[in-house]
Protein backbone atom coordinates (compact mmCIF):
# COMPACT_ATOMS: atom_id res chain seq x y z
CA UNK A 1 0.00 0.00 0.00
CA UNK A 2 1.12 3.34 0.98
CA UNK A 3 1.23 6.97 -1.23
CA UNK A 4 3.12 5.39 -3.95
CA UNK A 5 1.12 2.19 -4.87
CA UNK A 6 0.03 3.89 -8.42
CA UNK A 7 3.71 4.53 -9.55
CA UNK A 8 5.24 1.89 -8.49
CA UNK A 9 3.16 -0.71 -10.81
CA UNK A 10 4.91 1.26 -13.93
CA UNK A 11 8.44 0.42 -12.03
CA UNK A 12 10.67 -1.80 -13.82
CA UNK A 13 11.83 -3.55 -10.46
CA UNK A 14 7.79 -4.10 -10.19
CA UNK A 15 7.37 -5.40 -14.10
CA UNK A 16 10.56 -7.68 -13.13
CA UNK A 17 8.69 -9.29 -9.74
CA UNK A 18 5.76 -9.71 -11.66
CA UNK A 19 7.75 -11.44 -14.53
CA UNK A 20 9.23 -13.96 -11.53
CA UNK A 21 5.56 -14.29 -10.45
CA UNK A 22 3.89 -15.38 -13.49
CA UNK A 23 7.40 -17.56 -13.73
CA UNK A 24 5.90 -19.37 -10.51
CA UNK A 25 2.30 -19.89 -11.73
CA UNK A 26 3.36 -21.66 -14.95
CA UNK A 27 6.40 -23.47 -13.33
CA UNK A 28 8.01 -24.51 -16.68
CA UNK A 29 4.57 -26.09 -18.30
CA UNK A 30 3.01 -24.76 -21.37
CA UNK A 31 -0.91 -24.80 -21.15
CA UNK A 32 -3.47 -25.47 -23.97
CA UNK A 33 -6.24 -23.17 -24.19
CA UNK A 34 -8.54 -23.15 -20.71
CA UNK A 35 -12.22 -24.54 -21.35
CA UNK A 36 -15.04 -21.76 -21.51
CA UNK A 37 -11.92 -19.07 -21.49
CA UNK A 38 -12.47 -19.25 -17.89
CA UNK A 39 -9.24 -17.06 -16.21
CA UNK A 40 -9.04 -19.26 -13.03
CA UNK A 41 -9.08 -22.92 -15.33
CA UNK A 42 -5.25 -22.94 -17.02
CA UNK A 43 -6.28 -25.53 -19.18
CA UNK A 44 -4.23 -28.71 -19.92
CA UNK A 45 -0.61 -28.63 -18.99
CA UNK A 46 0.63 -29.99 -22.98
CA UNK A 47 4.58 -30.20 -22.31
CA UNK A 48 6.44 -30.33 -18.55
CA UNK A 49 9.63 -28.40 -18.70
CA UNK A 50 11.64 -26.84 -15.71
CA UNK A 51 12.68 -23.37 -14.66
CA UNK A 52 16.07 -22.67 -15.11
CA UNK A 53 17.83 -19.86 -12.67
CA UNK A 54 20.64 -18.63 -13.52
CA UNK A 55 22.82 -17.28 -9.85
CA UNK A 56 26.66 -16.85 -8.70
CA UNK A 57 27.96 -18.61 -11.79
CA UNK A 58 25.73 -21.90 -11.57
CA UNK A 59 22.75 -23.39 -13.40
CA UNK A 60 20.08 -24.25 -10.98
CA UNK A 61 17.71 -26.32 -13.04
CA UNK A 62 14.01 -26.94 -11.27
CA UNK A 63 10.81 -25.77 -10.14
CA UNK A 64 9.46 -23.66 -7.77
CA UNK A 65 7.37 -25.13 -4.32
CA UNK A 66 6.29 -21.75 -3.06
CA UNK A 67 6.06 -17.89 -3.52
CA UNK A 68 5.13 -15.40 -2.00
CA UNK A 69 4.70 -11.56 -1.94
CA UNK A 70 4.56 -9.09 0.90
CA UNK A 71 3.31 -5.70 0.75
CA UNK A 72 4.09 -4.55 4.42
CA UNK A 73 2.44 -0.89 5.55
CA UNK A 74 5.47 -0.96 7.82
CA UNK A 75 8.31 -0.42 5.48
CA UNK A 76 6.90 1.90 2.51
CA UNK A 77 8.03 1.82 -0.83
CA UNK A 78 9.43 -2.17 -0.62
CA UNK A 79 7.65 -5.17 -1.25
CA UNK A 80 9.22 -8.49 -0.23
CA UNK A 81 9.11 -11.76 -1.82
CA UNK A 82 10.26 -15.14 -0.77
CA UNK A 83 10.18 -18.86 -2.85
CA UNK A 84 11.04 -22.51 -2.39
CA UNK A 85 12.82 -23.54 -5.17
CA UNK A 86 13.57 -27.20 -5.68
CA UNK A 87 16.97 -27.57 -7.95
CA UNK A 88 16.95 -30.90 -9.55
CA UNK A 89 20.47 -30.29 -11.31
CA UNK A 90 22.66 -27.67 -10.31
CA UNK A 91 25.30 -27.21 -12.69
CA UNK A 92 28.91 -25.20 -12.20
CA UNK A 93 29.42 -22.94 -15.48
CA UNK A 94 32.40 -20.98 -16.25
CA UNK A 95 32.76 -17.84 -16.01
CA UNK A 96 32.65 -16.93 -19.72
CA UNK A 97 29.49 -15.82 -19.81
CA UNK A 98 25.83 -17.04 -19.77
CA UNK A 99 25.75 -17.53 -23.76
CA UNK A 100 28.61 -19.48 -23.45
CA UNK A 101 27.63 -21.58 -20.93
CA UNK A 102 24.69 -22.27 -22.17
CA UNK A 103 26.31 -23.92 -24.63
CA UNK A 104 28.19 -25.63 -22.41
CA UNK A 105 24.96 -26.80 -20.98
CA UNK A 106 23.73 -28.06 -23.66
CA UNK A 107 26.85 -29.63 -24.67
CA UNK A 108 26.77 -31.73 -21.56
CA UNK A 109 23.22 -32.77 -22.39
CA UNK A 110 23.20 -33.51 -26.01
CA UNK A 111 21.08 -30.65 -26.47
CA UNK A 112 20.90 -27.82 -28.75
CA UNK A 113 18.73 -24.68 -28.86
CA UNK A 114 18.34 -24.40 -25.30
Amino acid sequence: GGITHFNRTHSASYKNLLSLVAMYKNNGHVFRGAPNQDPSNKGVATVAMSVYIYYDEKMYIGSFDDFSVTDDAEKPHNMSYSFKFTARYEIELPQRGVDQGFTALSSRFGRTGL
